[in-house]
């Protein structure tokens, strides 16, 4: 199961543990499609928030973690 999303500065993180994010990513190498997987830092946030197609792209992202 998935948990529910947490939106901040307006980008979906999912709130998993370590172990949960791994199993998260493994699950997701385990499909044929490629898959995006983003750990975006304090100043990638910040320049999410001037740059809207950094934004959109963290924002298609199939597993954005803190």
């Amino acid at each position: 199961m998935i948990p529910k999303k947490i939106l901040l500065f307006s980008l979906p993180f999912e709130p998993l543990t370590k172990s949960g994010a791994v199993k998260r990513a493994k699950a997701l190498l385990d499909t044929p499609a490629p898959s995006l997987i983003f750990t975006p830092n304090t100043t990638i946030l910040a320049q999410s928030l001037r740059e809207p197609r950094l934004a959109s792209l963290l924002r298609r992202a199939d597993l954005l973690l803190p």
